[in-house]
């Protein structure tokens, strides 16, 4: 495992410095988060040490986890390609490199299969029950905004507005 990984490291490093960007657009990893997260992480400190600008998405459900790194300059996009967030490719350039074949033992699936299933259906159920929550806040929220238009002195907002522009622009 170590030297699949190690490989992998190296391989990305390569791309990150070596890549013409007029011929890389994107990188989708595909992996579980047992690889995922630390492969980006290490991804990101080597852009970072290497001088590379790069952008850094997290993870909307786990702040602590990085969903993708974008480096404008490479042209180079790598992602994590797992659910809910599957990418497919479908332009020239795309690259997929699909870490969980690589890292875990093919019958990993399907040695778990059960327990898999009952993770799926409690997290399908914990994120239709968290939309269902923002869907209520949204409606609040919405009934709440009437008043707060009806309230609001818009001139006065346009003003202060105008006047912070022109703070910043001098």
């Amino acid at each position: 495992m170590c030297q699949i990984l190690n490989s992998y490291k190296l391989t990305l490093y390569t791309l990150l410095i070596y890549s013409p960007c007029s011929t890389l657009s994107s990188v989708a990893t595909t992996y579980s988060s047992c690889v995922g997260l630390t492969n980006l992480k290490k991804i990101l400190a080597s852009s970072q040490t290497r001088g590379i600008d790069t952008e850094v998405y997290h993870c909307s459900f786990d702040p602590d986890s990085l969903d993708m790194l974008i480096m404008p300059e490479l042209d180079l996009c790598i992602f994590d390609s797992t659910s809910p967030h599957e990418y497919f490719p479908s332009r020239k350039g795309d690259i997929i490199l699909d870490m969980y074949k690589e890292l875990i033992d093919p019958q990993t699936d399907e040695n778990f299969s059960d327990q898999l299933a009952d993770i799926m259906k409690r997290y399908k159920s914990c994120v239709s029950e968290g939309t269902s929550h923002l869907a209520y806040a949204k409606f609040l929220h919405d009934d709440l905004e009437k008043y707060y238009i009806a309230a609001t002195d818009f001139k006065i907002v346009n003003d202060i507005t105008t006047s912070l522009i022109q703070k910043i622009e001098q």
